[in-house]
């Protein structure tokens, strides 16, 4: 069973009206189902689950229909925290205290743990300002290409000047990503492919060794 930690914002329907991620999904998805849980008055944030191509078209569906962003469990916390009321309202059942919130959708969380929640959460929120400052991302990757040729292909070929002027821009590089960074981006790359990209190979070379249609689509992933 997959699931998916989600912020989103409805999508407009019609002239004044907007529309949700919850009906959606019962209408198009079975099998697929969707919990809103908090909502900061604009932005929803729930969990999608599902299983097999159903959870792989559901999500490309949303994503194509509402501006979709993707949590971790702990960015998810830190946002429920801060957008969940326990404010008690007349006439109305008094909130759940927010730890026992979040049990009852299937996340145990400790104080350490919502603070931790927060702090991802904020980082989420200012990561969304830094993406929008940068360059659109085809500009950053032809930066990259260009950088990786200089490298490769052209460092012989530099003069001393150059090569000075290069190593000083190396030299601001290494200040902003240190050596503990760089260390932290490589342990986190090399879990994420081993929580993720070995389960996809798996299906993919059951997919390449399957003989009939019927197998096929028998193949379950993520399982």
């Amino acid at each position: 069973m997959a699931k998916f930690y989600l912020k989103y914002s409805p999508a407009k329907s019609g002239l004044t009206g907007v529309e949700y991620i919850a009906p959606f999904i019962d209408e198009h998805f079975t099998n697929v189902t969707y919990q809103n849980v908090v909502s900061d008055g604009v932005l929803h944030y729930g969990i999608l689950e599902g299983t097999g191509d159903l959870i792989t078209r559901a999500f490309l569906a949303l994503d194509n229909k509402f501006s979709v962003m993707k949590l971790t469990e702990s960015e998810f916390t830190g946002a429920c925290f801060l957008y969940y009321d326990e404010t008690a309202v007349p006439g109305v059942p008094t909130p759940m205290p927010f730890i026992g919130f979040m049990f009852e959708i299937g996340i145990s969380v400790t104080d350490e743990s919502i603070l931790e929640g927060v702090k991802s959460f904020k980082k989420v929120l200012f990561k969304e300002i830094t993406k929008k400052r940068f360059p659109p991302n085809n500009d950053s990757l032809a930066d990259l290409a260009k950088c990786v040729t200089l490298f490769i292909h052209h460092y012989g070929d530099l003069t001393p000047e150059q090569i000075a002027g290069l190593d000083a821009q190396t030299t601001i590089l290494k200040q902003i990503y240190d050596v503990d960074s760089c260390i932290a981006a490589y342990t986190t790359l090399v879990s994420n492919l081993q929580s993720i990209a070995i389960e996809y190979y798996s299906a993919k070379s059951q997919v390449d060794t399957a003989e009939t249609v019927e197998d096929i689509q028998a193949i379950v992933y993520p399982s």
